[in-house]
């Protein structure tokens, strides 16, 4: 009887350890791109009202993403929240910074496994854009990037020159499993 239940237990604990790997590490890519020209957005970005840029996201594996924004008055824009098949290139299409001035902010969310409070969050936001709704948004976000602070992120490879890494654009990220990159923008 000790047998199985060590052989129980055993198997258990292989098939247990091998549904926390599940969760793949990603490499993916990620630019900031005005005028055809890659910004550096490790820092706030400065540009001015009516400016057009886009964002653009390359994913390596299969994957999730989600695109948010936050704009100068605190209003959350859904730009992505979708399943994206490995080498599958994503661009927000051109994106304007409209009066009056202040700071937006972009959350990248990528991950490996969907994110089912954020989604839930995203779909029930969909549905009432009330302050509070808007609030339990934001702390999903939150939660996804405390989430991601538990994996230990390899540096981002950086951009070459041309701004391209084998031939994809942007900063190429790999090493976890779930991303959580802010792109803050002053105008």
């Amino acid at each position: 009887m000790r047998t199985k239940t060590v052989f129980v237990v055993l198997v258990f604990f292989v098939f247990g350890i091998s549904g926390l790997s599940a969760q793949e590490n990603l490499t993916w890519s990620l630019a900031l791109v005005k005028n055809g020209q890659e910004l550096c957005f490790s820092q706030p970005v400065t540009m001015t009202n009516q400016e057009k840029f886009n964002i653009k996201i390359n994913t390596q594996q299969d994957c999730y993403a989600y695109i948010l924004m936050e704009n100068s008055q605190k209003q959350l824009f859904i730009l992505n929240s979708r399943y994206m098949r490995a080498n599958t290139n994503y661009d927000t299409g051109e994106l304007r910074l409209l009066p009056p001035g202040g700071t937006e902010t972009f959350f990248v969310v990528m991950s490996s496994v969907e994110q089912k409070a954020l989604q839930e969050a995203i779909n029930a936001y969909n549905k009432n854009k009330s302050e509070s709704v808007a609030g339990n948004l934001n702390n999903a976000i939150r939660d996804v990037r405390r989430e991601a602070s538990r994996f230990r992120e390899n540096p981002a490879i950086p951009p070459s020159i041309g701004g391209t890494i084998r031939g994809k654009e942007g900063i190429e990220y790999s090493g976890t499993p779930v991303y959580v990159k802010t792109i803050v923008i002053n105008h």
